[in-house]
Parts: structure tokens; C-alpha cells; sequence
């Protein structure tokens, strides 16, 4: 990785405009898969959407199949209460089959607008004399959302060249399994270089928090640290015990201020000598504003941080030459038990969903 200045000039966001003709389409097609030996999935948006049905909407078509056949059976024996099992049954049938209908054609509408987002970002990439790669395998970043998982991948990366600073701004998938099927998960990110190594840091943002920390690790409360001014309405801080001076020396209150002006919506990792931004909102063709506002923070808290930065040094270790933390410095300690119970209430639901239509459909099919 570089450690020459970093040069920040005027971007030629123009690209992110980009609308190829079909002809471009499949002519770009063909130059990933010389070039960098890619085929987009174009399969796989059906696939998806049929996986979602059978588990999840045809087990409520079904129900309702064996609930509109136990009320005809009521109508035939006189009981008018089967009129309306029988519609109920029916409305259950048309939900199901509908919903499945309209989870394979967005499955297959997002496969074909990820072609797109992928030419936009190739284009912006050329335009800028940066780098670009479609998918990167498992790529080993130490931040909390490259570890998660299984089949990781960072796509669309538009990157540093060699001999610029090291910088790289992606969209991350990873699936997990919740028992049933895979779910995969999906971030947009901002890595980019320091000089020096840091405690471990996370800010994470208020803004995007609905009902708790949309973070996929949990750290022990004991770790956060407050800030002054207005600092904690927009971020939650943690940092490792006894590393409360070092966090305030990294984040002065102009980082501050320049965090929420420009970073508010993000969530923001320090791992060694690398700082995280994480989106919530993927870089794909209807989340460009992320896009553009990742640039915007790497311009500004990403050229102040490493100004801030340049000269730390962790007191603990005896030469202050190394560029190194002190072991109790370099992870936060993590908190597992609001995973443990997210994922309780998940897989309640999940079940309950499935088993009680099917349930209640061969109970009157039996009693009628």
C-alpha cells in the first residue's frame, strides 16, 4: 500500500448518468469475461425468487387450498360458515401465488439493473484514472462486515491504482443461513489508508437505526465513550478501555464536526491503519447518492484523519518509533446477546408464519 499524499481533484461524476443501448450491453458483457474472466449471474434472480415462494409463499397458497376444500365441504353439508372458509381459502391462494409472482419479476429486474449500475461505475472508474474490478473474492479486510458468512465478495470496486494512496469503494455481499435459506447481505463501503496504526474505533450512526444498531457486531457497553457538543445525537462512539485520550487526540472537534456534515448516515470503523465507512444503502443503480457521498467523505473527514493521525503513537508501547497498538487497544470486546436474541425472534416468526396457515387449512379439511 502507498503512503504518498493523497491528491484530491475535481470528480467527473458524468458517468453515473450512463445509459448504454442494448448493443453496449452485451458488447460489455463480453469485455468482462475477456477481460477479467466475469459473467454477470444472469440466472440467478429467478432462481432467488422461486427459492422465497417454495419456502415462504406457497406454504400460505396451500393452506388456503386446503381451507377453500374444507369449506366447499361445509357448503355441501348445508353449514353456511364454509362460504366463508372458502373465501378466505381462495384470497390466501391468491396472495401466495401473487407474491411469489412479483418476488421473481424484482429478483429478475435487479439482475438486470446490476448490469447497469456495474457499466456506470466501470465508466466512472476510466474517467477518473482509477481501477476498477467487478468481483473480488473473500477479500481480507479486518472491518466487521468482510468476516461475516459465507460466499463473501466485494463487487464493483472502484479502486487506487498502484503508487496512489490506497483507497477503495465497493459493495459487499455475504449470505448467511437462517435455518431454512440463505439470506445475503449486502453493504456499500469506503476503505481507505492511514499512516499510522489506531485503536480499534467504531462510530456508529444514530440516523440509521430504526429500533437498534443495524451493525452486524454488538460491542459491550462499557466501551462506549461520550463526546462533547452535539456529537452523541449523531453518533454512538465506542473505543477500547483506557483508550479514552487516544480517541479524543484522533477525533478533535473539527473531525467531529466534519463527520456529521459529511458522514452522518454512515457507520464508521477504524481497524489498524485502515478506516472503514459503511453504508446501509448499496452502491447499486437506485442508491448512486451513497456513491457520490463517499467521495465526498473521503475528500474531507478521510484528508483530515490523516492529517489528525500522522503522528500518534500509543503511549503503552515502549518505542514510539513502531507503528503499532498494544494488544488491549487493537479489538473492541464484542456482545453477543442481541444477536442471540434478534435471531430467537426471526426464526419464531419464520416459523409460526409458515406452520399456522397449513395448520389451520387441514384442520377444517378434517373437521368438515
Amino acid at each position: 500500500m502507498s503512503t504518498t499524499p493523497p491528491v484530491y481533484t475535481p470528480r467527473n461524476f458524468s458517468a453515473l448518468g450512463y445509459a448504454p443501448s442494448t448493443a453496449e450491453r452485451q458488447a460489455f458483457r463480453q469485455y468482462l469475461l475477456q477481460r477479467y474472466g466475469y459473467r454477470l449471474p444472469l440466472g440467478s434472480g429467478l432462481l432467488v425468487g422461486i427459492i422465497l415462494g417454495l419456502l415462504f409463499l406457497w406454504p400460505i397458497a396451500l393452506g388456503g387450498l386446503l381451507l377453500s376444500i374444507g369449506g366447499v365441504g361445509n357448503l355441501i353439508a348445508g353449514n353456511l360458515i364454509g362460504a366463508v372458509y372458502t373465501v378466505v381459502g381462495l384470497g390466501m391462494v391468491a396472495f401466495g401465488v401473487g407474491m411469489t409472482w412479483c418476488v421473481i419479476w424484482a429478483s429478475r429486474r435487479s439482475v438486470s439493473t446490476s448490469l447497469l449500475t456495474t457499466m456506470r461505475l466501470f465508466s466512472f472508474a476510466r474517467d477518473n484514472r482509477f481501477q476498477f474490478t467487478p468481483r473480488t473474492e473473500n477479500p481480507l479486510y479486518p472491518g466487521m462486515i468482510f468476516n461475516l458468512g459465507h460466499g463473501r465478495a466485494s463487487c464493483d470496486r472502484v479502486h487506487s491504482l498502484p503508487g496512489q494512496r490506497f483507497f477503495d469503494i465497493g459493495r459487499m455481499t455475504y449470505r448467511t443461513s437462517n435455518g431454512k435459506s440463505d439470506v445475503t447481505h449486502t453493504w456499500g463501503y469506503l476503505a481507505f489508508q492511514l499512516d499510522r496504526r489506531l485503536p480499534h474505533i467504531v462510530l456508529d450512526s444514530l440516523s440509521n437505526n430504526p429500533l437498534w444498531s443495524n451493525l452486524p457486531d454488538a460491542f459491550n457497553r462499557d466501551q462506549r465513550l461520550s463526546l462533547e457538543g452535539d456529537f452523541d445525537r449523531y453518533f454512538t462512539l465506542y473505543c477500547p478501555r483506557e483508550y479514552e485520550r487516544d480517541a479524543l487526540y484522533i477525533l478533535t472537534p473539527d473531525v467531529m464536526a466534519l463527520l456529521i456534515d459529511h458522514a452522518a448516515p454512515f457507520d464508521v470503523e477504524i481497524v489498524d491503519d485502515l478506516v472503514f465507512v459503511y453504508s446501509a444503502a448499496p452502491f447499486d443503480h437506485n442508491g448512486m447518492n451513497a456513491f457520490v457521498r463517499m467521495w465526498q467523505v473521503l475528500d474531507t473527514v478521510g484528508a483530515k484523519t490523516l492529517r489528525q493521525t500522522h503522528r500518534y503513537a500509543d503511549e503503552r508501547v515502549p518505542d514510539r518509533s513502531l507503528n503499532v497498538v498494544a494488544p488491549p487497544g487493537r479489538r473492541l470486546r464484542r456482545s453477543y446477546l442481541p444477536a442471540l436474541i434478534v435471531g430467537g425472534i426471526v426464526l419464531l416468526v419464520s416459523v409460526l408464519t409458515t406452520i399456522i396457515p397449513v395448520v389451520i387449512g387441514l384442520i377444517v379439511a378434517l373437521t368438515s
